[in-house]
C-alpha cells in the first residue's frame, strides 16, 4: 500500500510497500519521523541563503476548519502544531524579464498538511505555480514547481 501522499500537483518520490508487515513497519517510520524527505522547488524572489549551517524555519502550523478558494489552506498560527522545514541550499536566478527566484533544497522534519508551501509563503517566497498560497498565475509552469526526490527509510536486514 501506499505510506504517505503528495500535494496535488506536486511531483515526485512515494513510499509504497509491498508487505502487511512493511507499510506498518512505514507507518511506524513515519509517524516517530524516522523517514527523511527531501524536495526541490522553485520559489518566487531571492530566498536568503543559509551560511554555515541550514536554515530552520519552525512556525507552528494549524489546518483551518473549511476550504479557501476551493483547497484547504493550512496557515502559521501560534498555536498550531509544530512544523520544521530545513532550508538546505538555495541557489538564485533571475528571468529574461527581470524577475528573481531561487531553487531551493528542502529536508522535512516534520510532516504537516502542505508545510513547505504554508513556511515559503510566510517567508515572502511563495512557490512558483502555487496558486493558493502565491496568489500569482505562471504561463510557463502550470503545476507547483515542487519534487520530492529523496526518501530515507530504513529497512532492515
Amino acid at each position: 500500500g501506499i505510506n504517505h501522499r503528495l500535494d496535488i500537483n506536486t511531483s515526485g518520490l512515494l513510499l509504497c510497500s509491498k508487505t502487511h508487515g512493511g507499510f506498518f513497519a512505514a507507518k511506524l517510520q513515519l509517524a516517530l519521523q524516522r523517514i527523511r524527505k527531501n524536495y526541490i522547488c522553485l520559489c518566487h524572489g531571492h530566498f536568503p541563503t543559509p551560511h554555515d549551517q541550514p536554515l530552520l524555519l519552525q512556525s507552528a502550523l494549524r489546518d483551518p476548519m473549511g476550504k479557501q478558494r476551493g483547497t484547504w489552506r493550512t496557515e502559521v498560527a501560534s498555536n498550531g502544531r509544530r512544523a520544521c522545514t530545513e532550508i538546505c541550499r538555495v541557489a538564485h536566478m533571475i528571468d529574461p524579464n527581470g524577475h528573481a527566484f531561487s531553487i531551493v533544497e528542502i529536508s522535512l522534519h516534520t510532516g504537516r498538511r502542505h508545510q513547505i508551501r504554508a513556511h515559503l509563503s510566510h517567508e515572502g517566497h511563495p512557490l512558483v505555480g502555487d496558486k493558493v498560497y502565491g496568489n500569482r498565475d505562471s504561463a510557463w509552469c502550470p503545476r507547483i514547481f515542487l519534487h520530492a526526490y529523496r526518501l530515507g527509510v530504513d529497512v532492515g536486514d
